[in-house]
């Protein structure tokens, strides 16, 4: 599990080292994507595992005290955190990421329309 989530925060953060530099290659959203989804998939395995916590103790007392001795509470809570950090820097970095092709044109129909529709203003005299 800590494998995944050392790789997972590496590429996404080669993603915003990469944003930093003056000449390089231009930021694509497939190292966000890839960083993000191993964050977001360790945090998914943590809840597996709490849950499976909360099947082997039977009293409230024991859950309680199972779940916050655990570590899968914490790895959930870090993934989870920096997971939502890395895709917010991912849609403020790529702002065309999250737009579709349809939206645009539809705005630009909207605007054209918008447009024709004005009424003329009676000139000021």
């Amino acid at each position: 599990m800590m494998p995944s989530v050392v790789l997972g925060v590496l590429v996404a953060s080669s993603s915003l080292r990469a944003r930093t530099r003056k000449h390089g290659a231009p930021v694509t959203g497939v190292c966000f994507g890839i960083g993000t989804g191993l964050l977001y998939g360790v945090a998914t395995l943590s809840i597996k595992a709490l849950s499976g916590l909360l099947v082997s103790h039977h009293t409230a007392a024991g859950i309680v005290i199972g779940v916050l001795t655990s570590p899968y509470l914490y790895v959930l809570g870090g993934c989870l955190g920096v997971a939502m950090l890395f895709f917010q820097a991912a849609l403020q970095a790529l702002p065309r990421l999250h737009r579709h092709p349809g939206i645009e044109r539809r705005e630009q129909c909207v605007r054209r329309d918008r447009r024709d529709l004005a009424v003329p203003r009676a000139p000021a005299g």
